[in-house]
């Protein structure tokens, strides 16, 4: 497997096991995380060898949508949006001073959730997640069977709020794309093959919704030049995780530093937007 930074377009290769990757550090080792490596994870191989060989009884299907849940749920994103919750509640209110039209801006200093905390919230979504995609979406699996293949990323189950769609590789030769039933369908399953332009597209979408890896099959100068192409640069004042396992509250010297931090990035961005014109 070869991992591209999509920022930069540089790139490794790594090895990875037949088995999709546990990140107990991750998730504080949670016990969620280590239910999905009993369950999910372990069947993972012979769920997608069926999907390859186009079944679709409701047993496969009911694995496959745990599955697609879990990903979509364990992702820093959506835990990111479920920290916003415990972070509001313990925020400290202080006053902050920025240069907008020469008034005093009151903010939010947040602290950072606890990973358990988050972790707890995403054990309460998951049976939802699953039962909404089971019922709420018409499914179509569509197999690669020429030279081109789907890239993934470090958020791999993409969710688009402007057409509530969902498309998520599950392999190089699979991809799964969700579209919302209306009230006259009921919820469906169905094989097709993908063309070249549609893996084009699926493959474009992956890159745009990546935080920062994308993962590929091979190392080529013309995927570097596609990732870095469509990538688009998430806010820095928006990256990294919001949740940690050894929580401690601010201290109000650690808030002036943060407080200073994000002024000189404001300014730093201000900067650029001036020398772009």
């Amino acid at each position: 497997m070869v991992v591209y930074v999509a920022a930069s377009g540089r790139s490794r290769k790594v090895s990875i096991n037949a088995h999709i990757a546990c990140e107990p550090e991750f998730y504080d080792n949670h016990r969620l995380d280590k239910e999905w490596s009993r369950t999910i994870e372990r069947t993972w191989p012979e769920v997608r060898n069926a999907l390859r060989g186009r079944e679709s009884v409701p047993q496969l299907l009911e694995q496959l949508f745990r599955f697609v849940g879990a990903q979509y749920i364990r992702t820093a994103t959506f835990m990111n949006d479920l920290s916003r919750s415990p972070m509001m509640q313990k925020a400290r209110r202080k006053p902050i001073s920025f240069d907008f039209e020469g008034r005093q801006v009151t903010g939010l200093c947040l602290d950072m959730a606890n990973t358990t905390e988050v972790m707890d919230a995403v054990r309460s979504f998951w049976p939802r997640i699953c039962e909404l995609l089971q019922s709420d979406y018409a499914w179509t699996l569509y197999h690669s069977s020429g030279s081109q293949w789907f890239l993934t990323n470090d958020d791999p189950c993409q969710f688009d709020p402007k057409t509530d769609t969902i498309t998520m590789p599950l392999a190089l030769d699979l991809a799964l794309v969700g579209t919302v039933t209306n009230s006259a369908e009921g919820p469906s399953f169905h094989y097709g093959d993908a063309s070249t332009d549609l893996i084009a597209e699926i493959n474009r979408s992956i890159v745009r919704g990546c935080n920062s890896w994308v993962y590929a099959h091979e190392e080529t100068e013309v995927l570097r030049c596609f990732i870095r192409e469509n990538f688009v640069k998430r806010d820095i004042l928006l990256s990294g995780r919001a949740f940690t396992n050894d929580r401690q509250p601010l201290r109000d010297v650690e808030v002036r530093k943060l407080l200073k931090t994000v002024e000189e990035l404001r300014k730093k961005k201000a900067g650029e937007r001036a020398r772009n014109g």
